[in-house]
């Protein structure tokens, strides 16, 4: 006499939330007799052995068989549809919300000869805005000779890609005396990355940025790097540009340049020679960086003329100008007319 069993679970499948990027496994154990056939599942379809989805299977004393699914650094294109199109035009997060989060269905099919069965759960994939664990001062001052290193943690689900900036240009690494270096962080979560710039210079001065991006946001640390030396001359380092250039009556002029130097130079604005005075409508700022601006909230044909922004220090001065032309305002259409007098006459 042959006894049949259908087949069945005795440990079945657990929901599994994750991110990508992670390696996550699941385990259910099953019986029957004769020993069933299976096969693993997402949704209707067959999951493949590969290099990063492995099959495991283990006998038990009580003639069970334990099958293990592990699958290796998750990633949007091994679960659907709604995934691929998120990683191909991860705008779409913006305007659909709810495909931030998306589930799917693991099972695990069971067939012999007595009968069927599966047992399923639900994977759960969750992309993560991007995080940086750093301690970055607002500030850092770095003796000319010096070096400068900044390291932050970076981690999201997908992996983010980083970014160091200076300015808001991306930093140029050399390999050798500045040098960008990425590593797994030692949790298993995220990577850790490094600028490091050996024998600062005075060109290396500036607002260094760490941006991380991936289809869920993005995040960004900063640092000012100043490097101290011997005193130095004002040197223009961004120019008023254009040289000549044309404004609308009434409407705004903006002019923005850069000077540099050891110590930080005071920046004045000139006019053809008169000094530029901060007023109602006229607005001076200078930033730490050596960044200057001026705005002329509606500039008027007297606004014409040179402008030049000079910058000095203990040092010397350096200076830049342009030419400003301003249109005359198009005047509002009139309507013309007086009054009109009315007589009365008798019959």
């Amino acid at each position: 006499m042959v006894v049949t069993e259908p087949p069945l679970f005795p440990k079945p499948l657990e929901d599994v939330t994750t991110r990508l990027g992670k390696t996550e496994a699941f385990e259910v154990v099953v019986g029957g007799t004769p020993k069933p056939e299976v096969q693993w599942m997402r949704g209707d379809r067959e999951l493949k052995r590969g290099k990063r989805m492995l099959f495991e299977e283990q006998p038990l004393d009580d003639g069970t068989v334990k099958y293990k699914l592990t699958i290796k650094d998750v990633d949007m294109k091994d679960f659907g549809e709604v995934f691929d199109l998120i990683d191909e035009q991860p705008w779409l997060l913006l305007r659909h919300p709810d495909m931030i989060c998306s589930s799917f269905q693991i099972s695990l099919h069971a067939k012999n000869m007595a009968g069927e069965s599966a047992s399923a759960c639900t994977f759960q994939i969750v992309p993560v805005r991007p995080t940086i664990e750093a301690d970055f001062p607002k500030m850092q001052e770095v003796k000319e000779g010096g070096d400068f290193v900044l390291t932050a943690k970076v981690d999201g689900s997908p992996p983010p890609t980083a970014v160091w900036l200076c300015e808001g240009e991306p930093v140029q690494a050399d390999g050798r005396r500045i040098v960008i270096t990425e590593e797994e962080a030692d949790d298993g979560n995220g990577i850790v990355t490094t600028l490091r710039i050996v024998g600062c210079k005075d060109e290396d001065a500036g607002k260094y940025t760490l941006l991380v991006k991936n289809s869920a946001g993005e995040a960004k640390a900063d640092c000012l790097l100043d490097v101290a030396g011997k005193p130095r001359a004002p040197k223009v380092v961004r120019e008023l540009e254009p040289k000549e250039l044309t404004v609308k009556g009434k409407k705004e002029l903006r002019l923005q340049c850069k000077i540099t130097g050891m110590p930080m130079p005071t920046i004045r604005w000139f006019r053809d020679g008169n000094e530029v005075k901060v007023r109602k409508g006229v607005l001076v700022s200078q930033d730490a960086q050596g960044g200057a601006t001026l705005v002329v909230e509606k500039a008027l044909v007297s606004d014409e003329g040179e402008y030049k922004a000079v910058g000095a220090n203990e040092v010397g001065s350096a200076d830049t100008a342009c030419v400003v032309h301003v249109t005359q305002p198009a005047e509002e259409p009139r309507w013309g007319g007086g009054r009109k007098r009315v007589g009365f006459f008798p019959d």
